[in-house]
C-alpha cells in the first residue's frame, strides 16, 4: 500500500484521539512531521497523551497504529522523562480536538 506524503488525515487522527481516551487518555497530542505537515512515506505517527493507564499503553500503540495505517510512536506525558520536558517546554505539541 502506498502511503500519502504530506499532512495527515484529521479523521484518522480524530479516530486515533477518540480510541486513546476510550482507554483512559485524557488529552491527546500529535508533533513531528505529523503535526508539520512533512509526513514521508516511511514516517511514523508522533503522538502523546496524558492520563492513558501503563496496562493498556502498547494495546493502544498497536491499535493507533492500525487505525492510521503508520507506525504510532506514543509518548506518555505523564512521565518525567527528558523528552516529554522537551515536548512540553518546546511548544511542539498540538493537541487533537
Amino acid at each position: 500500500m502506498k502511503m500519502a506524503t504530506g499532512f495527515i488525515d484529521k479523521d484518522a487522527v480524530l479516530a486515533a484521539r477518540n480510541l486513546l481516551r476510550s482507554m483512559g487518555a485524557t488529552q491527546v497530542f500529535i508533533f513531528g512531521s505529523a503535526a508539520k505537515g512533512r509526513l514521508r512515506p516511511d514516517s511514523d505517527v508522533d503522538m502523546a497523551a496524558t492520563g492513558l493507564p501503563s496496562q493498556v499503553y502498547f494495546s493502544a500503540v498497536s491499535k493507533a497504529s492500525d487505525l492510521l495505517g503508520r507506525p504510532v510512536d506514543l509518548v506518555d506525558l505523564d512521565e518525567p522523562t527528558p523528552l516529554v520536558g522537551y515536548l512540553l517546554a518546546s511548544g511542539e505539541l498540538v493537541r487533537v480536538e
